[in-house]
């Protein structure tokens, strides 16, 4: 029942076959949206006896944040240092200016003294708290963001250069600077180019073999190679996995191959290819995690118009789902393009998903033997679960009478080859087994797990 590696090893390979201004600004306009909803809010929880004199205080004090709010939006954006260290000096004022009233202060400034000023000075000292409690703690995150001290200036200046020479570059006649090269690579499909296309093309490398390494800086043009070469790179890649080369080999060189398609925004066919050739190759390594990172951009290719064996990889992502929950199960239901539904593979999936929910542990065994392409691996993960609801249906609806074990056996999922296997797990999960006559004792076995529980 259980399919043979040496059969799945097969329809791997011959699916193999074939061509195929910046972060500062938002931080401080949140931070001034907090001020302003703090300063209003400790503006209202101000008690009814406080004087004018302290309502006064409260007023400027508000507004002395919000000029200071202003400041650090141009103190963000300026360039110029001197500018800045000017900038600099009139936001310290503003802030002194802007920290919370003493009652003396506000006793002080209360006409006539005596009885009126104790009251004011009693109403601010009970409005202070209130606005310490409501004040958010986000002006005082982007002042130290902002303090202009050596090591924060070393920090800047690190972060500057990290990108100041290729940057550089692309300004000259010929480049581009009107987005940076993240944006560009998390525009998704469709975008005009990857970083490369930045800087004016494609690379020039001409190197089928190249080891997957994170890129720290914006890549050079000798170091990418164009989409014709990464086409050749992808066919060697799949002769050498036919021919039984490492999985760990494959995988850098696949992951070398996505990521010089990324960078020079190529997002047709090669791209598929690449995505569904590493897909097949991740699962059958039982590597889950590259194969989700495949399916997830495959899915954005298939919705931008670039063919491929689309309902191929929709019922993958069926079964993944069905293995990780009915939560995410019908999150992948909800998103299958209704065009592929009456596709076979489409079918098997969502037929798989439903004897798994229902626990018809059969009707599952039929199809995992019958299963498209490589979807036993991905059955392999729900096999478990629905052969432990096979189990215990069988002892419970033929109890108290004794199964033929290979009877039983079939039931669940094994041949006969596998008895040795079969046996392993029914010891394991209690099951007690009669070998001499060849039958399962329903009655022991339940007994047995009763009293493990």
């Amino acid at each position: 029942m259980k399919v043979k590696a040496t059969k799945r090893k097969a329809e791997a390979a011959d699916s193999l076959h074939g061509d195929g201004h910046s972060i500062k600004v938002s931080k401080i306009n949140a931070a001034a949206a907090g001020v302003a909803s703090a300063h209003h809010a400790a503006a209202a929880a101000s008690p009814p006896a406080a004087s004018k004199a302290a309502r006064q205080l409260l007023a400027l004090q508000i507004e002395a944040k919000e000029r200071a709010v202003k400041l650090m939006k141009k103190l963000a954006a300026q360039n110029d240092p001197a500018k800045k260290a000017v900038l600099q000096q009139k936001l310290d004022k503003l802030l002194s200016k802007a920290a919370p009233p003493s009652a003396a202060a506000v006793a002080a400034a209360a006409p006539g003294g005596g009885i009126g000023s104790a009251a004011a000075a009693a109403g601010t000292a009970s409005a202070v708290p209130a606005m310490r409690k409501h004040r958010p703690q986000p002006l005082a995150g982007i002042t130290s963001v902002l303090a202009n001290t050596p090591a924060e200036q070393a920090r800047r200046a690190e972060r500057q250069q990290r990108f100041a020479a290729d940057l550089a570059a692309m300004k000259q006649p010929g480049g581009s600077s009107s987005s940076s090269a993240q944006q560009q690579q998390d525009e998704g499909i469709g975008a005009a180019g990857g970083w490369l296309a930045l800087g004016g093309g494609y690379g020039s490398s001409r190197s089928l073999e190249k080891e997957y390494l994170r890129l720290t800086s914006v890549p050079k043009a000798e170091d990418v190679r164009p989409p014709e070469v990464l086409a050749q790179s992808l066919a060697l890649i799949k002769r050498r996995w036919r021919g039984g080369c490492s999985y760990a080999w494959a995988c850098s060189q696949l992951k070398s191959v996505r990521q010089d398609l990324t960078v020079q925004g190529v997002a047709d066919g090669l791209a598929v290819d690449a995505y569904e050739t590493h897909a097949r190759v991740a699962l059958e390594s039982n590597d889950l995690p590259e194969f989700r990172q495949c399916l997830a951009r495959l899915k954005q290719l298939y919705r931008a118009g670039v063919p491929g064996c689309a309902p191929e990889f929709y019922s993958y992502a069926v079964l993944h789902a069905a293995a990780l929950g009915p939560l995410l199960l019908n999150q992948e239901l909800g998103q299958l393009p209704r065009h592929h539904l009456e596709h076979p593979a489409i079918v098997h999936a969502l037929a798989t998903a439903r004897t798994v929910r229902s626990g018809a542990y059969v009707s599952f065994m039929r199809l995992y033997t019958s299963a498209p392409r490589m979807a036993p691996y991905l059955m392999d993960a729900l096999l478990p679960r629905v052969r432990g609801q096979g189990l215990a249906a069988l002892l419970a609806a033929h109890r108290p009478a004794r199964l033929p074990l290979g009877w039983a056996l079939l039931q669940l999922g094994w041949e006969e080859d596998q008895e040795g296997e079969a046996l392993q797990y029914l010891a394991q999960h209690g099951v007690v087994v009669d070998e001499a006559a060849r039958e399962i004792d329903t009655r022991a076995s339940l007994a047995a797990a009763a009293g493990r529980s």
